[in-house]
Order: C-alpha cells, then sequence, then structure tokens
C-alpha cells in the first residue's frame, strides 16, 4: 500500500472487515463513504455491486467500498441484505437494509443514485422522480 492517494476513487473497492474501521469509520474527514454489505449468494447484492462500480467511477469524490458481510458481521441474516451504510465523519448518515430499503429487486442505477443523493452522498444531477418519466 503507497500514499499519496490523489484524494480521487473512482472505483468499487473490496474490504475486508478488519478494514472495515480504517476505510470507513475512521475515513478522511468529510468525506462520505458508501459501503455494501453483501453476500454473493445473494442475487441483489450482485445488482447493487454492479450499479455502486458504475456510481463509484461517476462520483469519484465519494469513496464506494464493498464487504462480505461474514467479514464484518457474523450469523447477519440474508433478509438483511443487501446491507448499504453511508458513513460520514464516523458516523452513519444513511442506512439501507434488506432489498426493500435498498429499492427492491428490480433495483434501477437511477434510484440508487437517487438514495444515495437525498442521504447526501453523491453530489447527483437527477431531477426527483418517483413515477414514469414522461419524456
Amino acid at each position: 500500500g503507497s500514499s499519496g492517494s490523489s484524494g480521487k476513487f473512482g472505483e468499487l473497492r473490496e474490504i475486508s472487515g478488519n478494514q472495515y474501521v480504517n476505510e470507513v469509520t475512521n475515513a478522511e474527514k468529510d468525506l462520505w463513504v458508501v459501503i455494501h454489505l453483501y453476500r454473493s449468494s445473494v442475487p441483489m447484492c450482485l445488482v447493487v455491486n454492479q450499479h455502486l462500480s458504475v456510481l463509484a467511477r461517476k462520483f469519484p469524490e465519494t469513496k464506494f467500498v464493498k464487504a462480505i458481510v461474514n467479514s464484518c458481521i457474523e450469523h447477519y441474516h440474508d433478509n438483511c441484505l443487501p446491507t448499504i451504510f453511508v458513513y460520514k465523519n464516523g458516523q452513519i448518515e444513511g442506512k439501507f437494509i434488506g432489498i426493500i430499503e435498498c429499492g427492491g429487486i428490480n433495483l434501477k442505477l437511477e434510484e440508487l443514485e437517487w438514495k444515495l443523493s437525498e442521504v447526501g452522498a453523491i453530489q447527483s444531477d437527477l431531477e426527483e422522480n418517483s413515477g414514469p418519466s414522461s419524456g
């Protein structure tokens, strides 16, 4: 690990449980961190990972990481997955626990982007759009 990062992230990085405190809780001051706790046996977790890796490229100011839930929390229930935590300065600013809170099994990229922008984790240019777009 070399230090001297440019402060830009731009990718969804995999961390392990023992990196959690360093990478997430003790991240740089005023840095937004989005962490996805997942299990590869849960189909929606794979969807969320796909979306997050796109958002990580789109919003390099925000730190996007993922961690297999077993390495962070033992005996975590599958029905609480996917779990997305949004941290800033060591505090949880937003949390989405379970399929429904994360946006449902048919989660679209825009929906996830909107959720994260509502919390403040990303500066999205999306207009508020709950219904289908009227062109």
